[in-house]
């Protein structure tokens, strides 16, 4: 009776969220016709000097820019890609489940659940609400903290087949170097030093960048 207890609780916690919730300006430019006492030479110095000041300020100004389009490009394609291992249809789940919902309240859910000890019942419907084929939530959290709880809940309780399969399936998964990373130290303790190479095979380049 607990246990069902327990797993109405976990199905509450999680659905009730999904329920309820829909410098300045440019220098002066120096005159340098204004005296016949600066050489060609002086005039040389002032030109590359300004020259290296624009380049620098333009590397600045590219800089960010660079790094913005990088981080926009990777969150967009969080956004295009769906992420997870079950179809949706056979568990009576939604692929935009998560994606109108407060991601922020979600997680906090999760971190309360996660705090549980769960039943293996429990666990299992845990596992299959989390890794159904769908979109992460947008609202009030980063694509990228939901699939990292997600990994994270993995590894914390050691689902190393899950994982694997979660991998292999997910070949764009972004923020999959902890899953990888994880796999292989524990292949390492076992001092099986070939499986733990051939997991490095799930590293995908594309998504390092």
């Amino acid at each position: 009776m607990s246990s069902l207890r327990l797993l109405n609780k976990v199905i509450f916690l999680l659905l009730l969220p999904l329920i309820i919730l829909p410098v300045r300006g440019e220098e002066e430019a120096i005159d340098i016709w204004k005296t016949d006492s600066i050489s060609d030479e002086k005039i040389n110095e002032i030109i590359i000097e300004d020259n290296s000041k624009n380049e620098s300020k333009l590397y600045e100004t590219i800089k960010p820019v660079v790094s913005n389009i990088k981080e926009e490009k990777n969150l967009e394609k969080i956004k295009q890609n769906i992420f997870g291992l079950f179809d949706p249809e056979e568990n009576n789940l939604n692929i935009n489940m998560w994606i109108n919902s407060d991601g922020k309240i979600i997680l906090e859910k999760l971190n309360k659940i996660d705090e549980i000890k769960l039943s293996k019942d429990t666990e299992d419907i845990l596992l299959t609400t989390l890794f159904t084929n769908s979109y992460s939530p947008e609202k009030n959290i980063e694509p990228l903290i939901f699939l990292d709880f997600k990994s994270k809940w993995l590894i914390k309780n050691k689902k190393n087949k899950i994982i694997e399969n979660y991998l292999l399936k997910n070949p764009g998964l972004m923020g999959q170097s902890i899953l990888v990373e994880y796999l292989v130290n524990e292949f390492l303790s076992e001092a099986n030093v070939d499986k733990a190479c051939e997991k490095t095979k799930f590293i995908n380049i594309d998504y390092q960048s």
